[in-house]
């Protein structure tokens, strides 16, 4: 493991994958509902689904072939139509769980980074290291890194109440601004709308309006909690082009 990777908080990394999944959404949500897209599937497909079904057609006169082919026409076309709109409410549900993702992956990236500067954060005594842990992947660490590790493995063991708790508490990442949204903090209600998709799907469909308002407050907290690391900790971010300098900066890591 590079410690190096470890000793600024990589806000770049991790904002611009959500606003990459930001910009997808929009692209996809225009292409896939186009005449054009309509046009290219239905070409493509309905001279094989045409094939599939005069095999099996009660009259296969030809006749009976012209005939079905005029009743299955209009009703083929309906048919894709329907289901590329339905594909947009599955694009943006899946979409949305992987910016939930993106943003899990940041909280441990930052674990990581605050462990690494502030090992005293750790209660090294309580990490309990099994003999596979030692003779396993993580053979080829030193001791002193192979506990950070652990460490960051039980943090994201936590709940994730408990992990944001965390953030609060134990790293003081606590200004309401960095959590507040009109009065609540959304990263809750995003963490159980995100349950809800992925255990009960397809009956909790997220709208557009609740996607785009939830990735985007994602991508805010990524930059907010980023750049509170500088400005509190003396912990410095990764930014686009080292703008970050422009936020204020503790003289060295200080928690």
């Amino acid at each position: 493991m590079d410690r190096d990777e470890y000793k600024k908080v990589n806000c770049l990394y991790y904002h611009t994958r959500l606003q990459n999944i930001l910009v997808q959404y929009r692209y996809l949500e225009h292409g896939v509902q186009t005449p054009e897209m309509v046009d290219r599937i239905y070409n493509a497909e309905f001279e094989k689904s045409i094939e599939a079904m005069n095999s099996v057609l009660k009259d296969p006169s030809e006749n009976g072939k012209r005939s079905f082919r005029s009743q299955f026409e209009g009703y083929f076309r309906d048919f894709i139509v329907q289901s590329l709109s339905d594909s947009v409410i599955n694009i943006r549900s899946s979409l949305f769980v992987s910016a939930f993702s993106v943003f899990e992956s940041f909280l441990e990236h930052v674990v990581h980074v605050y462990f690494n500067h502030f090992p005293e954060l750790y209660n090294r005594e309580r990490i309990k290291l099994s003999l596979n842990d030692i003779e396993g992947e993580y053979k080829r660490f030193d001791m002193k890194t192979l506990m950070m590790l652990k460490a960051v493995e039980n943090f994201t063991n936590k709940s994730f109440q408990d992990q944001i708790a965390f953030f609060k508490n134990k790293l003081k990442l606590r200004r309401e601004n960095i959590w507040d949204q009109n009065g609540e903090e959304l990263v809750f209600r995003i963490y159980h709308f995100r349950n809800y998709i992925v255990h009960r799907a397809p009956e909790n469909e997220i709208s557009d309006e609740q996607f785009l308002e939830f990735v985007t407050y994602l991508a805010s907290l990524v930059f907010r909690i980023s750049a509170y690391t500088q400005a509190d900790h003396g912990i410095e971010f990764m930014w686009l082009k080292d703008t970050n300098i422009n936020i204020m900066m503790k003289e060295k890591p200080v928690l």
